[in-house]
């Protein structure tokens, strides 16, 4: 038996379809919280305050299970990695955030505008000093002094627990080769995709690239690094196109206020920003008033638009730093890196070969069946290994 411990999320619920459809049956899956407000498979879960007497008792027989599969690395995860037995095997699935903040990975969040935005720049000097203290110094004088290595930081148990893990499955495979780079992991790459292609769209659809205007970012969260785009658009004759912003979530240090600021001074009435989460249809009305999407996340972010917008037709333009960027140039998808937007390259849309390139390329990577193919390998390798 494997066991699943996850917070309450929609992704969940594509993962339990197709577990249960590969190995029925061969899984639990607790969730850490005892009132799940998203996911739709309750029957098929355990649902449990994490200080719970009945928690607690999952947690003290982890070594009963075949593999312990973490979706996400929070806090919570983090503590029961760190504290559990060698014997027990556990799988990251690592989603972007439970990652990105150590200290080695920051370098793939904000570009120098963003920073300078968001008045980093000026605690650079202050943080320096801080870090020093507070994971070098303190550490040093605390297990010097106490003979002991207690709980020094959340960065040191993240790591710590990084390092414990036995196999990591990123949202792409790009993403572990970073980790590697950065984090002296041993763990192995165990790729897994939570859902299928079709999921998200219907291929057999009709493309409409009639809109001509231009979405910038997926949220507020300030690693979209929007003022970069921002500074580039503002050079190019817009003409009727409006820039769209989507700041529905995520604010930072009220980035949204301060980009939208920015984007209402470069852009005046061309500069729309959405701040409201929106319903599916006027979800996907907005997109589709869109032809060229432009995201400037250097780390894995917003994979389910691009997949989206790719499929329909879109031009996608993304930071050659993202992994996902990588990850779809490898495969020869046809994406644009920001360094490549002008004012040609904005007007001229993608061709009916090359939407249907791209169309190809997702399905055989993310078509039902293959995700599905994946999904058995998953599991089969941790039945071996156990």
């Amino acid at each position: 038996m494997i066991l699943h411990i996850s917070n309450d999320n929609v992704f969940l619920d594509k993962a339990i379809q197709n577990l249960e459809r590969v190995f029925p049956g061969r899984n639990e899956y607790l969730i850490t919280n005892d009132a799940p407000k998203y996911i739709k498979n309750i029957s098929k879960v355990v649902a449990l305050n994490p200080e719970s007497e009945n928690f607690k008792k999952y947690i003290n027989n982890l070594t009963d299970y075949e593999a312990v599969i973490l979706h996400a690395l929070n806090k919570d995860k983090v503590k029961i990695v760190n504290e559990a037995s060698k014997d027990v095997t556990f799988v990251w699935m690592f989603w972007g955030a439970d990652g990105y903040y150590l200290p080695k990975m920051q370098k793939y969040l904000y570009t120098l505008r963003t920073k300078k935005l968001l008045g980093r720049n000026k605690l650079e000097f202050k943080k320096s000093i801080y870090f020093f203290i507070k994971f070098v110094f303190y550490p040093l004088y605390y297990c010097y002094y106490k003979n002991k290595i207690g709980r020094l930081s959340y960065y040191g148990d993240l790591k710590r627990a990084i390092k414990r893990v036995n196999y990591i499955s990123p949202v792409i495979p790009e993403d572990y080769y970073r980790i590697k780079e950065n984090i002296n992991t041993k763990a192995k790459l165990l790729p897994f995709s939570y859902g299928n292609l079709e999921d998200f769209i219907d291929l057999n659809d009709e493309i409409d690239n009639n809109g001509k205007n231009i979405l910038v970012g997926n949220s507020a969260n300030p690693s979209n690094n929007h003022i970069d785009i921002f500074e580039k658009l503002r050079k190019i004759n817009l003409t009727n196109r409006k820039i769209i912003a989507l700041l529905s979530y995520g604010n930072v240090d009220n980035y949204a206020e301060k980009i939208s600021k920015i984007g209402r001074n470069y852009f005046l009435d061309k500069y729309k920003p959405i701040y409201d989460f929106l319903a599916i249809d006027k979800y996907n009305e907005l997109i589709n008033s869109c032809n060229v999407v432009i995201l400037n996340h250097m780390r894995q972010q917003a994979g389910g638009l691009v997949l989206i917008s790719l499929c329909q037709g879109k031009k996608v333009f993304m930071n050659k730093e993202s992994t996902i960027f990588q990850f779809y140039k490898k495969k020869n998808a046809i994406i644009f890196s920001t360094d490549e937007i002008t004012e040609i390259s904005l007007l001229n849309s993608l061709s009916r070969e090359e939407v249907n390139k791209n169309k190809k390329i997702l399905s055989e990577y993310y078509g039902k069946e293959k995700v599905l193919e994946r999904t058995k390998e998953f599991v089969e390798t941790l039945i071996r290994s156990s």
